[in-house]
């Protein structure tokens, strides 16, 4: 324990990763069915279709890729900030989802 906690003090003491870009990538059984939600999920078409199989759409300053492919369990989250959460809440309802929980934090 002691070891981790010498590691952890470190953190700040090195050169931060270089990103250029982040991609989340979301695997899912039916493609078709999926693209057409997460348009709706994000008010647009993708914005790349680079090969079969494979839909990526620009979100912010990251790409949510969603891929053709076995399904498994996982505890990931896809969490978004957004300017306007009620805006943002009519929006969902108005293309059929219905929005139960939105959290919204303080700035």
């Amino acid at each position: 324990m002691s070891e981790l906690l010498d590691n952890m003090q470190d953190v700040g003491t090195r050169e931060a990763i270089d990103v250029r870009e982040t991609i989340v990538v979301i695997t899912v059984s039916d493609l078709a069915k999926s693209r057409e939600w997460y348009s709706r999920l994000f008010g647009k078409a993708p914005d790349l279709e680079p090969f079969p199989g494979n839909v990526e759409f620009r979100v912010g300053r990251a790409w949510v890729q969603i891929m053709k492919g076995k399904v498994q369990a996982s505890s990931w989250s896809l969490q978004l900030e957004v300017r306007d959460v009620s805006r943002e809440r009519e929006r969902l309802r108005e293309v059929g989802f219905q929005p139960a929980r939105l959290r919204q934090f303080p700035m």
